[in-house]
């Protein structure tokens, strides 16, 4: 029974009942030890009428064993695998030890557990309990959080339990949060009469309540160190505690009632990995002590044996029971459990045995980390590297060990542990070369993670320099330290690091691909012609297969295309590679080409799988760690600011501009400031753009970007200037700007360029700005060509050419409104009464409400892609697919798939490019009225 948990009773009650009404929902419950987290868990069990229970207990013992609690956790679960798609489910067994291993991404297995799950889930609604948390092995605990963040609208409800201070692992999920404090003397009265053994005096009471805070397991514990004297207040009681926490010292004073036999054979059973009594009743005879010595403890409610195993009465009491005997004990006991456990557990054993190195107790733990990263548990065998490294005796194996564990806790985001490790490798590394290579590249990346973009380039080019590496090793060096220069103020050190990478790696090899990509990306933001023409560069990427470790090079390639204006090329080639990347779950890989697929849909104008998919690089770059989080904001921000999303695109360019300052990442602040820059044009506040806008021409001076497709913001800056009458300022950048577009030869800057002419030359505008359309039309872009037809349109109207000015202006109305562009539509109205002609809003209210998930739901659904298959490229259930899909009935008024591509395509959004299919044509036709802008003119054509 609970005493004084009313208030917690009701949110577990709230939380049960809308998981049985299909709203999934994930609660952090935590708290210092023994506050009540577990009877809470409890008491949702046995509230959980109707529903399918999954529960597991974090312990400290199993804490190293990759997937150890995720097996406990699914196991009920597994007869069901075979549901999974087939890779899922090869992916979920090797993890699990069901399997053999299978090479996959970090969060690969996160992914097929979530499908497990959500699977479950549509047979009976499902509570997931997770207790002690904190002792949870790394990987496990991964899973668990990642689930718990991909369920919407699912029959799940999981629970996770853990100490304060809240593990940051657990923190960063920002889970709904109930935390139980200590029980009022009111509540704490019922409780300890439930327990004591007699009537208990109302000052022992209040006593005890005063020294426990109300902690509840420390009330129990202490009541029953008190006889009867003490309890009915006979007897004074004096201080019964040791010094040290309260729950800790009650234990310690438990322990004192056993024999020193009996404290050895309870130290056994504490230092077991498994609580399983064969082994240990094995262990106690190798210490020549008998079962019934164990047994004493059980007697006095230490602990309990049933089905073959042993449990602790609480998980502090197997701490203190472990910890209070003497090492040499300890040490005892494990080396007699490992004669008897099996081989990855025995290693364990046998290295807390230890007292000197031992090659052959640090090879066994080398194979357990190799078993470990093959079944993707990276922490538990970056920390099993560690050990074997503590216990090896050769300095060069020492070393090689160390970096190994540094390695496993980079891929698994514990980049402080990784600075560790790599440090703790300096110490022995002496001055071997290839030693020294590996080093410098983990120390590279931890450098990189914490925004120190030049040191990283430097580690790397020292070890680069050495003669001794070979030439392999050297390009793969060379082309880091180009990838960590890009973001920094100096590109052409970048570039010619990056030609040393091309001019040492194999002449088909990987090594070449990568660097080659370097170097024409770096030559593309640096205004110079590339190694490749673009179509060059689409052919070679077309011969290479997508793989995990290509991501970064994948998003590079399709930003170049794009840049080159070969959007049809730069979609299949990103879509392919999206395609690839959630097959595999590779969740580490994908923000970063979802972010190269937002700027591609997004110049190309079909902005509603824009949004999309640059609010899910952020998510995901949010919930895994990794991806290229302040370019994804930045792009999010582009987006929101042309579809009049004030408030988003101010927050996202905010976040974006935190993270790159404090990276020191000049490329992804450019963006940011280039965002906020076209955000307030479109407002109207001129003065606010030219400020931002400023600020990107600062930046480039610094970073030495010249091209102008790759940030696009000086046209954006010669409006402003224009619109506030500084002409001067106006001319001087479009000089420039001419000469840059000249160079590139291509569309959009070309237009751009005679559009800003038109915009400043007093006689002769009509040719500039109808050269401008023809550039524009060479290639899709409607939001450019829109801005072209409104500034036309402007000019007519101030030359009196009504007419003419309102053909002009409502083809880029119809187009503004097409798109979305809310800001730049209103602009056009305006205009178009300056002309006395009026327009209202179209009727694309419904599209507009569509959330970023349901646009991309309803385009794969409408693509002819399967609910599941949906889901499990969004890694989402099949369940929350069906979720979206009825507000996007709703929405858009239709009932039906059949209904549904043609509802998407009326509004710009391309079903098929969403699929990873040939793209339709995102380009509206300038006529009347495509988007439904209702027009009126007062008086008549002149």
């Amino acid at each position: 029974m609970l005493f004084g948990r009313a208030e917690e009773c009701e949110r577990l009650d709230a939380l049960l009942d809308g998981v049985r009404g299909g709203q999934a929902s994930a609660l952090l419950v935590h708290g210092e030890p023994g506050i009540g987290k577990t009877a809470l868990l409890d008491y949702a069990v046995h509230a959980a009428v109707g529903m399918r229970v999954l529960s597991f207990r974090g312990a400290e013992a199993e804490s190293l064993l990759p997937f150890a609690g995720l097996l406990g956790l699914l196991r009920p679960l597994l007869s069901s695998l075979e549901g999974l798609t087939e890779r899922q489910a090869s992916v979920l067994a090797g993890a699990l030890a069901l399997g053999p291993p299978v090479p996959a991404d970090r969060f690969a297995v996160s992914a097929a557990a979530l499908s497990l799950v959500a699977s479950a889930a549509e047979q009976e609604p499902l509570l997931v309990v997770v207790d002690d948390a904190h002792w949870l092995d790394a990987a496990s605990l991964e899973a668990v959080l990642f689930v718990s963040r991909r369920l919407h609208a699912d029959c799940v409800g999981i629970i996770v339990a853990t100490r304060d201070p809240v593990p940051a692992a657990i923190a960063r999920a920002e889970l709904s949060r109930l935390e139980p404090t200590g029980l009022a003397a009111a509540d704490a009265r019922p409780l300890l009469d439930s327990v004591a053994s007699t009537a208990l005096a109302a000052d022992v009471a209040e006593r005890l309540v005063a020294q426990t805070a109300g902690n509840p397991l420390a009330l129990i514990e202490l009541a029953g160190l008190l006889d009867d004297d003490e309890l009915a207040g006979r007897r004074a009681l004096g201080d019964p505690l040791r010094a040290g926490p309260v729950i800790e010292g009650v234990f310690a004073e438990r322990l004192a009632d056993l024999t020193a036999e009996s404290r050895r054979a309870l130290l056994v059973a504490a230092a077991s990995m498994t609580g399983r009594m064969v082994p240990i009743v094995d262990a106690l005879a190798e210490l020549s002590l008998d079962v019934s010595t164990l047994e004493a403890s059980e007697t006095l409610g230490l602990i309990a044996i049933d089905g073959g195993r042993v449990s602790f009465r609480h998980p502090l009491l197997r701490s203190v029971a472990y910890h209070e005997a003497p090492p040499a004990e300890r040490r005892a006991a494990h080396r007699a459990l490992a004669e008897h456990e099996e081989r990855e557990r025995a290693a364990w054993h046998l290295a807390n045995a230890a007292v000197a190195p031992d090659e052959s107790v640090a090879t066994l733990l080398e194979e357990g980390a190799v078993r470990a990263r093959a079944r993707s548990g990276f922490a538990e065998a970056g920390e099993t590297y560690e050990r074997a490294a503590d216990l090896t005796p050769d300095p060069v194996m020492r070393t090689t060990r160390f970096i190994d564990a540094a390695r496993c806790f980079d891929v698994g985001g514990l980049f402080a542990r990784a600075s560790e490790l790599i440090g703790r490798a300096v110490m022995h590394a002496g001055n071997n070369p290839e030693l020294g290579a590996e080093i410098a590249q983990v120390r590279a990346r931890a450098e990189l993670h914490q925004g120190r973009y030049v040191r990283a380039a430097e580690l790397l080019l020292d070890a680069a320099a050495s003669e001794e590496i070979g030439d392999a090793r050297a390009s793969r060096l060379y082309s880091e330290a180009a990838i960590a220069l890009i973001p920094t103020a100096r590109g052409k050190e970048a570039l010619e690091i990056a030609q040393r990478a091309v001019d040492l790696a194999a002449v088909d090899g990987q090594d070449r691909f990568v660097a080659g990509v370097l170097v024409d990306y770096i030559q593309f933001l640096r205004g110079e012609r590339g190694a490749f023409n673009g179509v060059g560069l689409a052919e070679m990427v077309e011969g290479i297969e997508f793989n995990v470790e290509l991501g970064e090079q994948f998003a590079l390639a399709c930003h170049i295309l794009l840049w080159h204006e070969l959007f049809d090329r730069a979609r299949v080639l990103a879509d392919r590679a999206l395609e690839a990347a959630r097959a595999l779950s590779a969740l580490t890989v994908i923000p970063n080409l979802l972010a190269a697929k937002a700027q591609l849909e997004f110049r190309t104008g079909n902005w509603a799988l824009a949004h999309a998919a640059a609010a899910e690089a952020v998510i995901l770059g949010r919930e895994t760690g990794v991806g290229s989080s302040p370019f994804a904001l930045a792009y999010l921000a582009q987006i929101e600011a042309v579809l009049g999303l004030e408030a988003e695109s101010r927050r996202h360019a905010g976040g974006a501009i935190e993270i790159a300052a404090s990276q020191q990442n000049l490329a992804a602040l450019d963006y940011a400031y280039a965002a906020l820059g076209q955000l307030e044009l479109g407002l109207g506040n001129i003065q606010r753009a030219t400020a931002e806008l400023k600020e990107v021409e600062h930046l480039q001076s610094l970073t030495g970007l010249r091209d102008p497709s790759v940030s696009p913001w000086q046209p954006d800056l010669i409006e402003a200037y224009v619109r506030t009458g500084r002409t001067d300022d106006a001319w001087e950048l479009l000089r420039s700007f001419e000469q840059m577009a000249e160079q590139t030869g291509r569309s959009w800057p070309r237009a751009a360029a005679h559009r800003c002419r038109g915009l400043l030359v007093e006689a002769g505008f009509d040719d500039e700005f109808e050269e401008a359309i023809r550039c524009h039309l060479e290639a899709p872009g409607p939001f450019e060509l829109a801005r072209t037809e409104l500034a036309y349109g402007q000019r007519l109207r101030r030359d009196r050419r009504r007419v003419e000015a309102r053909e002009r202006l409502r083809s880029a109305l119809a187009s503004f409104e097409w798109l979305g562009a809310q800001p730049w539509a209103s602009l056009a109205r305006q205009e178009l009464a300056a002309t006395g002609e009026t327009a209202r809003r179209g009727d694309r209210v419904a599209a507009d409400e569509l959330t970023p998930q349901e646009i991309q739901v309803a385009a794969l659904v409408a693509a002819g892609v399967s609910n599941k298959e949906a889901a499990a490229r969004l890694f989402i259930s099949p369940r929350t697919v069906d979720a979206h899909l009825g507000r996007v009935y709703r929405k858009l008024d239709i009932h039906s798939r059949g209904e549904l591509a043609d509802a998407l395509a009326a509004f710009g959004i391309s079903p098929s490019s969403a699929a990873g299919g040939s793209p339709m044509r995102a380009q509206p036709v300038p006529d009347a009225s495509p988007a439904g802008a209702v027009l009126s003119s007062t008086d008549g054509d002149e």
